[in-house]
């Protein structure tokens, strides 16, 4: 009798290692999503995994592992490891018909794009004796803010990544913005700015400076008195951000650099913000386009904030002087130029010529002593000092 029972449980086993082996990945999906597409350094995101058995038999063990590059804080570490990459792995027991979703909350240390490329899946027999792996591999599509990443089968590539871009810290750009805005006015004042007959503004009384032909006839009958319309200029502010991240290996350099890259998130947002058309252009050998020319609307905002997430700084980036020369010059904008070298002092200057107005931003150390002289009158001097 006894060797009929212990008979009957080794069929048993064999069985569910048979069946087990062939059948544990059918009905199962992995997805992990980002909870937005976009945030700022400092701020706090989740990542959300969902494991759905969608058959009877369970899976009393799976492992799930994936990687991201360094500047993610993860909260909950205790099944994280940061080496080159971080990497986590998450264990769970998924029944039949079952669905797990669990949230990992972390925090954006350093700007840049954050991507998941695999997930790893790792299952085990209900005795341990066998182990089996499947590789989730996604493409280079970006997946939809909120939307659920597909799963797919060993070494399958998948139409979505999963990915966040993380926006360069903000900082106070309000000293800057005041010195644009006064350009900007002076630049329309040189201009003697026409109006826009489509944006009416009001009435008032005749003046012989007013063209005949904004004379109000009808109110002109019901007052008495040669009465004008009065228009709004619908012209816009344009500017154009240069953006120097030439890395000379100078101890300290990088840091300044990534100041840099805040003043110009920062200056973007605001002036977009305002309504303002703006570009960007960089000299970094970077991922997105070099130069983003000024454009209005949330969509420009979007692309410059990107550019700016994954622009790269190290030796060998195209010189701030190659940036300019390859640039087109732009009509009616005000020129803003972040950079942290004495010497682009005269690249910036022959690039305004005479006619165009521009504001250097210069960065340099607390400590550091060395500051611009004066130049020419169309280029304003801001010096931002930064703590080590």
């Amino acid at each position: 009798m006894i060797l009929v029972i212990a008979a009957g449980l080794f069929l048993v086993c064999a069985a569910w290692i048979v069946v087990y082996r062939y059948y544990w990945d059918k009905g199962l999906s992995v997805s992990i999503s980002f909870s937005g597409d976009m945030v700022r350094a400092g701020d706090t995101a989740k990542l959300t995994e969902v494991i759905e058995n969608r058959k009877k038999l369970p899976v009393p063990v799976i492992e799930v592992r994936f990687s991201l590059k360094k500047g993610l804080q993860i909260q909950d570490a205790e099944n994280a490891s940061v080496s080159d990459h971080i990497y986590k792995r998450d264990i769970f027991a998924v029944l039949g018909m079952q669905k797990i979703t669990r949230e990992i909350t972390f925090t954006c240390e350093k700007r840049g794009l954050y991507q998941i490329k695999q997930v790893e899946i790792l299952a085990s027999s209900l005795l341990y004796q066998e182990q089996y792996t499947k590789e989730i591999l996604f493409g280079d599509i970006s997946i939809p803010s909120g939307a659920k990443a597909p799963s797919g089968g060993n070494g399958e590539t998948l139409s979505y990544m999963p990915e966040l871009y993380v926006c360069p810290r903000q900082t106070a750009v309000q000293d800057i913005l005041s010195v644009s805005m006064h350009m900007l006015g002076e630049q329309q004042a040189r201009k003697h700015l026409c109006e826009d007959y489509f944006a009416f503004q009001g009435i008032r009384e005749y003046t012989p400076q007013d063209a005949r032909k904004t004379i109000n006839w009808n109110a002109t009958a019901k007052t008495g008195n040669l009465m004008v319309n009065t228009y709004d200029s619908s012209l816009r502010g344009k500017f154009m951000i240069y953006l120097d991240v030439e890395n000379p290996s100078v101890t300290g350099q990088e840091m300044l650099m990534e100041e840099g890259i805040s003043i110009a998130s920062s200056l973007a947002g605001k002036l977009l913000a305002a309504g303002m058309e703006t570009g960007l252009a960089i000299n970094g050998e970077n991922g997105e386009a070099a130069v983003i020319l000024p454009a209005a609307g949330r969509m420009q905002s979007v692309r410059i904030q990107r550019n700016l997430a994954v622009c790269e700084i190290y030796e060998g980036n195209h010189t701030f002087a190659s940036l300019l020369e390859s640039g087109k010059k732009l009509r009616d904008t005000v020129f803003l130029f972040i950079t942290t070298e004495l010497k682009n002092q005269k690249f910036m200057e022959d690039f305004l010529g005479q006619e165009d107005s521009g504001i250097w931003i210069y960065l340099k150390r607390k400590a550091d002593t060395h500051v611009p002289k004066g130049g020419r009158s169309n280029l304003k001097l801001c010096v931002r000092e930064v703590w080590e």
